[in-house]
């Protein structure tokens, strides 16, 4: 069964004008010879973007950087980006820790793998 394993954020802060940012996820996924050699599965994979609270969580965007690929050879390195708005960021007074939680789903048995949060990241949007 595929697995999400290392999982790591980082932003910048984007180039264009305005108070955007570019959000980069990254992960190894490991598949099983079966799921690479005879069944030829396709996957989808994407991140929501996450805050960190003490008791609650806050989900900041849906799951964005979605990509469909083929994998080819286990561990396969995944990188997802999504530019998001400084405001959407930008929830409390000084600095924000974010996480993005990677969800991984093979199209063809419409079944969602795993969902993995990456290390905690500290932003000031």
């Amino acid at each position: 069964m595929a697995t999400i394993i290392n999982p790591k954020i980082s932003a910048q802060k984007s180039s264009a004008s305005g108070n955007s940012w570019e959000i980069t996820v990254e992960y190894d996924a490991t598949f099983s010879a079966y799921e690479l050699n005879q069944a030829n599965f396709t996957y989808r994979d994407g991140f929501v973007l996450m805050e960190d609270d003490d008791f609650f969580d806050d989900q900041l965007t849906g799951v964005v950087g979605v990509s469909v690929f083929n994998p080819t050879k286990s561990p396969t390195h995944r990188t997802m980006r999504a530019r998001i708005d400084g405001e959407t960021l930008d929830t409390e007074l000084g600095q924000e820790e974010l996480f993005a939680v990677v969800r991984l789903r093979n199209l063809d048995l419409n079944f969602l793998h795993q969902t993995v949060a990456s290390p905690v990241m500290t932003l000031s949007p």
